[in-house]
């Protein structure tokens, strides 16, 4: 997947609790980073993706209280934005 788009993944347990878990459509390619930021605008997280597989990808948000983040994965090349809520 070099160019992310928001038809190439699915969020498929929100909310979450311990573990964001996001599905991809299509074969990763390239690395991947993300950022969390709060319902405030303020980024809690940023880091590399390191627990991924060929159709899964694994953030773990045990750290993070209970509200509504925005979920932000990018690569070289593209972006995506997504909330998502943590019980």
């Amino acid at each position: 997947m070099d160019k992310l788009t928001a038809t190439a993944i699915t969020f498929p347990n929100i909310p979450v609790q311990d573990l964001l878990i996001i599905k991809t459509l299509t074969k990763i390619t390239t690395d991947l980073y993300y950022t969390i930021f709060d319902a405030s605008g303020q980024e809690i997280i940023t880091n590399k993706l390191i627990e991924k597989t060929e159709d899964l990808i694994k953030i773990s948000v045990q750290s993070l209280k209970s509200g509504m983040y925005l979920l932000r994965l990018y690569n070289d090349k593209s972006y995506v934005v997504n909330s998502f809520s943590v019980l």
